[in-house]
């Protein structure tokens, strides 16, 4: 009767509940029937998936993954009968499944990888990019980074978000994902985010190692914790695109207020805010902090010295 199909090269657009069950309503391809079919096709042309380049032509590459779930309300007839019609449960195309227990919700997606040999290929300038995530290191005592699966988010979502619990300076490690990689395994090391956090903004940089360059970065910060089904890029409020960079920068990002003062400090006049009055509890200075960049293994038309630390 109708179908819906959803389609990106990242996982992480799937509309989903926050509890990471797909909304198919929420699929960007629907189709509707009039009468029953057997068989309907989506035509999907490999720009609107890949993007294009300067010359039109689909900016994938070797190895790129499209991932897809497709889903379909469906009336089954009863075979003993030509016309007597029976609704039937939706049916999704088998595959993996979104929830690890398929009891709760059995909706499910499936990928394919573009392959390409030596003959077939005409993407030699074309490089590996990957999503990639900053990820303080272990032994820092003023953050901590932690796995999105804290979030409540499904084992497919992965990347870190940290909690910055002080005022400072902060050094990150950008870590890139691979195929069928989990949240506590670390990934590929491909950079380094640059942090000065204060009560006047926040000041970030991002540097990607050398024979890598940076695609497009979003940054999240809040005194709220993420929602579980956050990581999309399109949510982020603080984002730069199309950069081909080792290095992008982030200046004067406010710092969300704290509605309460540190214990050391002088209560505000008697007109001032009674919120402002009141001492701040523990970890109230807690910030959540998410960079989330799509790096590329390669070298920028033009490469410049790239500064190791904050000035």
């Amino acid at each position: 009767v109708d179908m819906q199909l959803w389609v990106s090269t990242d996982f992480d657009t799937v509309p989903t509940t926050p509890f990471g069950i797909p909304l198919p309503g929420l699929f960007p391809l629907q189709a509707a029937v009039d009468c029953v079919k057997e068989v309907h096709t989506f035509l999907i042309p490999l720009v609107d998936i890949f993007g294009a380049d300067l010359n039109g032509n689909p900016r994938m590459a070797c190895d790129d993954i499209i991932w897809f779930a497709a889903h379909a309300n469906l009336i089954c007839t009863d075979e003993e009968s030509d016309f007597a019609e029976i609704h039937c449960a939706p049916a999704w195309a088998n595959g993996t499944h979104f929830i690890p227990q398929p009891d709760e919700d059995w909706s499910m997606y499936n990928y394919v990888q573009v392959l390409c040999d030596d003959d077939c290929c005409p993407l030699d300038d074309r490089t590996e990019c990957a999503t990639s995530f900053a990820k303080i290191p272990e032994n820092c005592y003023d953050a901590e980074s932690f796995c999105f699966d804290k979030l409540g988010a499904q084992s497919k979502m992965w990347g870190f978000y940290t909690v910055l619990r002080k005022f400072g300076h902060y050094t990150f490690d950008i870590k890139m994902a691979h195929e069928n990689i989990r949240c506590k395994q670390p990934g590929k090391d491909v950079g380094e985010v640059y942090v000065d956090y204060d009560k006047y903004g926040f000041f970030v940089r991002i540097v990607a190692k050398d024979g890598y360059y940076i695609e497009q970065d979003a940054i999240f910060l809040s005194k709220s914790i993420p929602a579980a089904t956050f990581p999309a890029l399109p949510f982020y409020p603080y984002q730069h695109e199309d950069l081909h960079t080792r290095l992008d920068e982030y200046s004067n990002i406010p710092v969300p207020a704290m509605r309460c003062r540190d214990a050391e400090q002088e209560a505000a006049p008697a007109e001032g805010s009674v919120e402002e009055n009141i001492i701040c509890p523990p970890h109230a200075k807690d910030l959540y902090f998410i960079v989330h960049a799509i790096i590329c293994e390669g070298h920028t038309i033009e490469e410049k010295p790239i500064p190791s630390t904050l000035d």
